[in-house]
């Protein structure tokens, strides 16, 4: 019969939360690198990150806000460089075609 070396694992009543996060390869090369920075695990720096922003809403809806606004003013410039393209090519064959 094997013995157990050392003290026994005293568990917690309840069980954390686990949750799983999917990540690109760029953000996942980020986020471990800002880990390994502050000397953390990823799932540490994951969660003390989180924290760090749910407890100032305020900043970071913000900067969510922010980032929202800067994605929808580049869509509406490549909407109008489209525009801008399709009156140049319309003068081009204009022009090439001798009307």
């Amino acid at each position: 019969m094997r013995r157990r070396r050392g003290k026994s694992r005293v568990r917690a009543r309840t069980q954390r939360r686990a949750h799983s996060v999917r990540l690109s390869d760029a953000e996942h090369a980020t986020i471990a690198a800002g880990a390994e920075a502050v000397g953390i695990s990823i799932a540490g720096f994951l969660a003390h990150s989180g924290l760090a922003a749910a407890r100032d809403l305020d900043r970071t809806a913000a900067a969510i806000a922010t980032r929202q606004d800067t994605l929808t003013a580049l869509f509406a410039l490549r909407r109008q460089l489209g525009h801008a393209n399709n009156n140049l090519n319309q003068a081009a064959h204009a022009l090439n075609s001798g009307t």
